[in-house]
């Protein structure tokens, strides 16, 4: 995921909900604006360049994106 603090036309709103600092790794919850949760991890570096804080408005855009369907079973 690539978040920017502009928007470029190809990016979507997003809000930081969570941000788990995990040594030299950060992961960053975000909420896309159609309530869809989506996580990104960051280097340190690109996190402190970032600045970011939870409750902040940023943009995102998909990067090597994966999912998955979902089963249930009754």
């Amino acid at each position: 995921m690539v978040i920017q603090k502009q928007s470029n036309g190809t990016t979507a709103p997003a809000t930081v909900t969570r941000l788990i600092h995990l040594g030299w790794e950060i992961q960053v919850e975000l909420t896309l604006d159609d309530g869809q949760v989506v996580n990104a991890h960051l280097t340190r570096d690109r996190f402190n360049e970032l600045e970011l804080e939870a409750q902040q408005k940023v943009y995102v855009k998909p990067k090597d994106a994966k999912s998955f369907p979902l089963y249930f079973s009754i």
